[in-house]
């Protein structure tokens, strides 16, 4: 598992710290996400097209931050 964490963090161009961080910050963003979608799908009047913007967001983030890593 260590090695399997480290190789994954090396990979990522992140010590664990600033790993640890971007997750933690990154899920409870989804959770959020996710929160937010039930309750559109409850009410769908309630923040349209919030989940979708979202995801694109971060997908684009995640684009560009891997277009910025050297893969080995």
């Amino acid at each position: 598992m260590i090695t399997a964490s480290r190789k994954h963090l090396d990979e990522a161009g992140k010590s664990y710290w600033p790993h640890c961080i971007f997750a933690i910050k990154n899920g409870f963003f989804l959770v959020w996400i996710g929160i937010i979608s039930v309750l559109h799908g409850i009410c769908p009047a309630f923040r349209p097209f919030y989940t979708r913007h979202a995801v694109l967001r971060m997908s684009e983030e995640a684009q560009k931050r891997d277009a910025g890593i050297s893969r080995v």
